[in-house]
């Protein structure tokens, strides 16, 4: 998904996404730990940084479009993404569960650090 002009250091912070509000930090694992909100509940994202230096993880939330078989962090609502970032630009694909990541527009997670 991450072309490697996008892998670059993430710009730790608050984003204004096409989804709201996003605020990423790095946990003492070097994880990049996010908190966004989904239908006025809390929910979270956690990105592991690959070798080309974009990023792999994934989303929980209390509730979603789609129920997973398998629970992950205690919820059956997440799913995988792949991140990268360019400057201030946070540029992501995702999907439920474990389902195939697709470039879809309603698949794309795309925000800007302010």
């Amino acid at each position: 998904m991450a072309s490697p002009l996008l892998a670059q250091e993430p710009k730790v912070g608050r984003f204004i996404t096409n989804f709201g509000p996003l605020i990423l930090f790095q946990d003492k694992g070097q994880r990049l730990v996010g908190i966004y909100y989904y239908n006025a509940q809390p929910a979270h994202l956690f990105l592991t940084r690959k070798k080309n230096g974009s990023y792999k993880g994934f989303w929980v939330q209390a509730s979603s479009e789609k129920k997973c078989a398998k629970t992950k962090n205690g919820s059956p609502y997440w799913g995988t993404i792949d991140a990268a970032f360019k400057g201030k630009n946070f540029l992501a694909l995702w999907n439920f569960c474990n389902d195939p990541l697709v470039n879809q527009k309603n698949r794309q997670w795309k925000g800007r650090s302010h």
